[in-house]
C-alpha cells in the first residue's frame, strides 16, 4: 500500500522501503491501523455503555413515578374506606338500637316516651363506643 503511493496518516517511516515488495513497512502500517481501531472501539463501547447507564436510569425513573402514583392512588382509597367504615358504624348501632326499642311491649320493659328516647341514646352511644373499641 505504501508502496504503491497512497497516502496514510501517521504511518510508519516509509524512508527505508528499498522495493515495492517488501511487506514490513505495510504489515507495520496495518498493526498501527489496527491499533488505532481497536482504541476507537474501545471508546464507542464506553459511549455505549454509558447510553445504556442513562437510559437505565430513565427506566428507574419511570418505575419510581409509577410507584409514586401508585401509592397516592393506595391512601386516596383507603380514605374512602375509613369514610365507608365510619358510616358503617354509626348505622350499624342505630339499626340495633332501633331494633331492641321496635320490639314489642311485652319484650320490651315498659318506659315513658321521655325515658325510653334517653335509654334509646344510652344505649346508641353504648354500642357506638363497644363498636369502636374492637
Amino acid at each position: 500500500m505504501l508502496q504503491l503511493g497512497v497516502p496514510l496518516t501517521r504511518s510508519p517511516d516509509t524512508s527505508r522501503v528499498e522495493s515495492w515488495t517488501n511487506r514490513t513497512i505495510d504489515f507495520q502500517h496495518l498493526l498501527h491501523r489496527y491499533r488505532q481501531i481497536e482504541k476507537r472501539v474501545n471508546e464507542l463501547g464506553s459511549t455505549i455503555d454509558t447510553l445504556a447507564s442513562l437510559a437505565g436510569n430513565r427506566v428507574s425513573v419511570r418505575a419510581g413515578e409509577l410507584s409514586l402514583q401508585e401509592a397516592e392512588r393506595a391512601g386516596r382509597e383507603s380514605r374512602s374506606v375509613k369514610a365507608l367504615t365510619v358510616l358503617g358504624i354509626i348505622f350499624l348501632s342505630l339499626s340495633f338500637t332501633a331494633y331492641i326499642f321496635s320490639m314489642a311491649d311485652s319484650v320490651c320493659i315498659k318506659l315513658p316516651s321521655s325515658a325510653r328516647s334517653l335509654l334509646a341514646l344510652d344505649t346508641y352511644f353504648k354500642v357506638l363506643s363497644f363498636i369502636t373499641n374492637i
